[in-house]
């Protein structure tokens, strides 16, 4: 019995002494202070004292870990100033608490206006719970463009397997992450804060790279917060998934394009809150590429309040946009794109959709959406994004006058499924269609359902000018003295009013501009024809 006590003394004596051994194992694994492939910056000259310039330590301390065969460069509680960064494949850039990253405010301590940036390399990352901070207004504020500053605060150019996890970036001088040419990319539970009013700080910007994961990220910066692009005709930005993203920006949250002159596809945006931004979902097509298999869901959407909005600025909610950028550029493509589960809230804007004549955007789905809508304004002289300030605002598909709730033209294949308004404006000034279509084609409106504090008097709730191949069903429309759907244009053919609930509405169908009778058919929900 002596013995078996002695065993079961000593053998639980080992046991805390490995219980203990783990946790102190883990505590410096978690500070990375002096452990196995963990390289500290300040072992290698850095003073993280704000002041002294620190790159050529820094960069001493990544060359040693990449000769190494890999690691981590650690950056310990300290204000490290720097210019450009290499980072090389298998290294890991880790930012610790209490540890920033200041970028130098010195052009000249930059190699092709990069900050922190890699060439061709694999399995690189930058982790921590420390800061970025690009220290960007002192290369904009108060001066005049064009502003010469660093381009990127993180560039990755040709690189495989990319991590960016729980870091912190701020004041972006331009971009903040570009990811270009990458493939399978980590960007995970980060957060970009940039001034509202700074040029050009975008959040994240994938450009030909695949396998893109964004998720459970805080962006709030002066330019688009998330923007796919195609720098070049071979581009290709493909499977790109965001989720869980909380998104402001003084732009677009989430969009694709200028660049456009590759290929933009099979993309999903799903769990994402938007606030005060001027564009929601955002797609400029400009230079002959094609966006496709693109689907937004589950998306909370506020534009731009009354606190932000510039005077003679507008939103929207969600534009889409085929034109050329220049007179010589080919048209693109945009087609099979989905919105699912969006509950919109702006202030003074619209939903925005213009092909062209010659290149419709074709298969777009609408499910479930509800746009609250808070003010009214003149719409008569507005023009329709563009994207650029070089473009001038003169557009051959500019419909953005057209005082409606949701605006379409040249449009082959549009389905509208449960689509609510709720007009919360009590002022009488500025009616607005809910629906306003021009040259569409294959369109189902299912289920779409107005509610207006002011009543229309002079606009019908929908519009369609050449509309073919039209079926509009069980949609019920606030009370309109001017009717339900007014028709114009000879080419109008094939528009079936089906099972809509008319109550209170003077009219159902309104011809007009060489709109025949023949056009449209009507069953309402009586039977009656």
């Amino acid at each position: 019995m002596k013995i078996l006590r002695k065993l079961y003394y000593v053998s639980g004596l080992a046991i805390s002494f490995f219980v203990f051994f783990l946790v102190v194992s883990a505590n410096r694994i978690y500070a990375n202070d002096g452990i196995d492939g963990s390289f500290n910056v300040r072992e290698f000259g850095a003073s993280g004292d704000g002041n002294t310039l620190d790159s050529k330590y820094i960069q001493a301390a990544i060359d040693s870990c990449y000769r190494s065969g890999g690691g981590i460069v650690f950056f310990p509680a300290g204000r490290y100033l720097t210019g450009s960064i290499l980072l090389k494949s298998n290294v890991f850039l880790e930012i610790g608490s209490g540890a920033t990253i200041l970028g130098s405010t010195s052009i000249s301590d930059y190699k092709d206006s990069n900050f922190i940036y890699a060439e061709g390399a694999k399995n690189i990352g930058i982790i921590g719970s420390g800061f970025i901070n690009g220290q960007g207004d002192s290369f904009w504020k108060g001066k005049e463009r064009p502003y010469l500053r660093p381009r990127f605060v993180i560039y990755f150019h040709d690189c495989e397997n990319v991590t960016i996890k729980d870091i912190n970036i701020r004041n972006a001088p331009r971009f903040s992450i570009y990811l270009r040419g990458c493939d399978i990319v980590r960007v995970d539970g980060i957060s970009i804060i940039n001034d509202r009013d700074a040029p050009n700080t975008d959040g994240i910007d994938p450009s030909g790279s695949s396998n893109v994961f964004i998720s459970d990220c805080y962006i709030s910066t002066g330019d688009d917060a998330i923007c796919l692009k195609s720098d070049d005709a071979k581009s290709v930005t493909s499977n790109v998934v965001v989720s869980n993203c909380i998104l402001e920006t003084d732009d677009s949250a989430i969009k694709c394009g200028t660049a456009s002159w590759g290929i933009i596809r099979n993309s999903t945006f799903n769990n994402v809150v938007i606030k005060n931004s001027r564009y929601g979902i955002a797609l400029f097509m400009k230079d002959g590429g094609k966006y496709e298999n693109l689907k937004f869901s589950n998306i909370l959407l506020q534009t731009e309040t009354a606190e932000f909005a510039k005077p003679g600025r507008y939103s929207f909610p969600i534009f889409m946009d085929i034109e050329k950028r220049t007179e010589g550029s080919p048209l693109g493509q945009i087609k099979n794109i989905s919105f699912d589960n969006i509950n919109i809230e702006t202030y003074n804007g619209n939903c925005l959709f213009l092909g062209q004549p010659d290149d419709e955007i074709k298969d777009v789905v609408m499910n479930d959406i509800t746009m609250k809508v808070l003010k009214r304004i003149d719409y008569s002289k507005r023009h329709k994004p563009r994207g650029t300030r070089t473009l001038e605002n003169v557009a051959s598909n500019d419909y953005a006058y057209v005082s409606s709730h949701l605006t379409f033209a040249y449009v082959n294949g549009l389905t509208i499924r449960n689509f609510n308004i709720k007009d919360d404006d009590p002022d009488t000034d500025f009616e607005r269609y809910s629906f306003w279509g021009k040259d569409m084609e294959n369109v189902l409106i299912d289920g779409m359902k107005t509610e207006q504090i002011i009543k229309n008097k002079s606009y019908p709730t929908m519009e369609l000018i050449d509309g073919r191949d039209v079926i509009i069903r069980d949609c019920e429309p606030d009370s309109n003295k001017a009717g339900f759907l007014g028709i114009e244009g000879r080419d109008s053919h094939n528009i079936k009013l089906i099972d809509n609930d008319l109550t209170g509405t003077s009219k159902d169908v309104i011809l007009g501009g060489g709109a025949s009778k023949g056009a449209v058919h009507v069953w309402n929900r009586e039977g009656k024809k």
